[in-house]
């Protein structure tokens, strides 16, 4: 599991008709309306939460996949809270060329090139 911790903060100019001053802190966000200097600051704490794992077994294949969450339970990535990604396959099915020697009880060792349809067994 990896955790990525970042403070995302800025300040930007808002057009204020008020005269009151306004402060909003939680564990995740800060922000501060200063209406003398017509700026709002704000700081909002981000952790996201990698996790990578594998399902499966040696007769269906073992498969990877990565979960990344953010720890806010109030903050969406992209209107999710938690995605998962699900990395490609290696592709079992091929097919390819080959060279080599077959056997011929008559002729015995022959030279042989072709083409040829494989399906991958074990994987590495």
């Amino acid at each position: 599991m990896t955790r990525v911790r970042a403070v995302v903060s800025d300040t930007v100019k808002v057009a204020i008709r008020d005269s009151v001053n306004y402060v909003y802190e939680n564990k995740w966000l800060t922000a501060r309306l200063n209406t003398n200097t017509r700026t709002l600051q704000y700081s909002y704490n981000v952790e996201l939460i990698d996790v990578k794992y594998t399902k499966g077994n040696w007769l269906t294949g073992k498969r990877t996949f990565r979960d990344i969450s953010i720890a806010d339970p109030n903050a969406h990535i992209y209107s999710v809270q938690r995605f998962s990604l699900e990395p490609e396959r290696k592709k079992r099915l091929g097919v390819g060329l080959f060279a080599g020697y077959r056997y011929d009880p008559v002729q015995k060792f022959t030279p042989t090139i072709g083409v040829g349809l494989s399906y991958q067994i074990i994987q590495f």
